[in-house]
């Protein structure tokens, strides 16, 4: 962020623009940060989705779509997992692109980003070009796709350099730097992505010098400059490195999963964006951002949860909470209701239910713990696999394939080397179709109707306690769950962990 003296941010919240009214919800508030402008209504809300129909919009979600198409500055999507977040998406970013397509030529360069800070993007971005809104303006969107790297992928960084090469014939200047960015992404940045993408389900990278990086702002100055892209996607590290080449031309941000984003990440998104005119941040206020190297009890203030930080009585902000879910086992609900979100009643519209089986003695619950022996084993660098829980997972997919044919089944583990051997064994058995296997840290934006967690390094209730709050912090599927407020740690408080089970017993 660029801060010219100590009275910047007052110049700025000054100006009359879109920008410094976004900003004042920024701004920390002396009192209490109630959140006063809490839409809709329960009441009407109950009276309108009482004759929803599955696959519909509940009113909260028509009530969001709403105020984004009219233009509210900063609105704020609050919900718990399978409440209808992602699908919202799916049809406000059709409406963002359609109304910039169709605004008057003075605003043709206006873009619209689409960032997040978990590796739900891809799963989100597909599920948006399948939207039929989207499927009729998609001629005349130019993608501009940082999360991808093949060059045969329409939207790419490199397909784009070889677009905008043929569009800046005769100016040798742009053409050489789209060139060098061309050979830096090709020689460095995509091979890393190949690496970790095979190894850890994941497209972030932060290995390239300062000098790499002012090469990519430049040919991100060129590419807007002549392929004029009105629709980028980008993980927040990669939009806020290169925000400073295109942030005159950025004029609505929505952030997906905003729960896991911090303060600080999305304030620098605002301040260096001059015109910005709308902040959609959509995602758990019962989340919190992870840092890779620090400990999550040593982590700023500035790190915290922007849903949860930003100024709840600014007269610019929009606070809509989703509070219904179509498919949820009801059993599920309740741990939610009773633990994790005791100040909202979060509810099943068609509540879904496994049949009684022997694996599944409460289908109501849905809920099944096996206590298996085994030993880890190490594998370099960091990853840890364990034999005795991979072949008792075994078992119990073999079982669940023949109990329950049609439903979907996913194998979540803590560790690649887990994953990685699962996978092996399916592929092995030819069952890898019918079974999804996944990292517990890259499983988001996904449904299962039967989900296994190959909990390993949990051999015992010290370590179990002690790594309780990984799942905490990234699951999506594991009993639906949130992570605790305040973010207490289930090592230190087993008495949360001794609360959790005792709903479970009680139900």
């Amino acid at each position: 962020m660029k801060m010219e003296n100590e009275y910047y941010l007052d110049f700025l919240l000054n100006e009359k623009s879109a920008r410094s009214t976004i900003m004042e919800a920024f701004m920390p508030d002396s009192e209490s940060n109630e959140r006063i402008y809490q839409i809709p209504n329960k009441d009407r809300e109950a009276r309108k989705d009482k004759k929803i129909k599955a696959g519909d919009s509940t009113f909260a979600q028509f009530i969001a779509r709403n105020e984004i198409n009219a233009g509210k500055p900063i609105v704020i999507i609050d919900g718990p997992p399978q409440t209808g977040k992602t699908d919202l998406l799916s049809y406000i970013v059709p409406d963002i692109l359609k109304s910039l397509i169709t605004s008057s030529s003075s605003d043709s360069d206006k873009c619209f980003a689409l960032v997040s800070p978990a590796y739900t993007l891809r799963n989100l971005v597909i599920k948006i070009k399948q939207h039929s809104k989207y499927q009729q303006i998609c001629h005349k969107i130019k993608i501009l796709d940082l999360t991808v790297w093949p060059a045969d992928e329409c939207g790419s960084f490199l397909s784009v350099i070889q677009v905008t090469l043929k569009r800046s014939i005769g100016d040798y200047d742009a053409q050489e730097k789209l060139r060098k960015a061309h050979t830096a992404f090709c020689s460095k940045v995509q091979p890393q992505n190949l690496e970790i993408y095979d190894s850890f389900d994941s497209t972030d990278t932060d290995l390239i010098t300062s000098k790499e990086l002012k090469v990519f702002q430049d040919a991100i100055k060129v590419i807007f400059a002549y392929y004029h892209p009105n629709f980028v996607i980008a993980s927040n590290e990669t939009f806020i490195s290169l925000l400073p080449s295109m942030a005159n031309y950025i004029s609505h941000i929505a952030i997906d999963e905003a729960g896991k984003a911090s303060y600080l990440d999305c304030f620098a998104m605002v301040l260096e964006a001059p015109h910005l005119q709308q902040l959609i941040l959509i995602g758990d206020t019962n989340q919190y951002p992870t840092h890779r190297r620090i400990k999550q009890s040593q982590l700023p203030d500035c790190f915290k949860n922007v849903m949860f930080e930003v100024n709840w009585k600014s007269p610019a902000l929009t606070y809509i909470q989703l509070n219904k879910t179509f498919y949820m086992n009801p059993g599920t609900v309740e741990i939610i209701n009773k633990l994790f979100c005791p100040e909202r009643i979060l509810t099943p519209l068609y509540p879904t239910t496994l049949t009684k089986s022997p694996l599944i003695r409460n289908p109501e619950l849905g809920i099944a713990f096996y206590d298996t022996d085994g030993w880890d084993a190490h594998v370099k660098p960091t990853s840890r696999k364990n034999f005795g829980h991979h072949f008792q997972a075994l078992q119990i997919i073999y079982q669940l394939l023949d109990l329950y044919p049609g439903q979907k089944i996913t194998v979540l583990c803590y560790y690649v080397a887990q994953k990685l051997m699962m996978e092996k064994t399916l592929r092995c058995e030819m069952i890898d179709q019918r079974v999804e296997v996944s990292t517990v840290d890259g499983y988001f934006g996904k449904n299962s109707d039967i989900c296994i967690i190959i909990t390993t390094r949990t051999l015992d209730a010290v370590k179990f306690l002690r790594h309780y709050t990984r799942l905490v912090k990234h699951s999506r599927v594991f009993f639906r769950k949130l992570p605790m407020q305040h973010n207490i740690e289930l090592g230190k408080d087993v008495g949360e962990f001794l609360s959790f089970l005792t709903v479970i017993i009680k139900y």
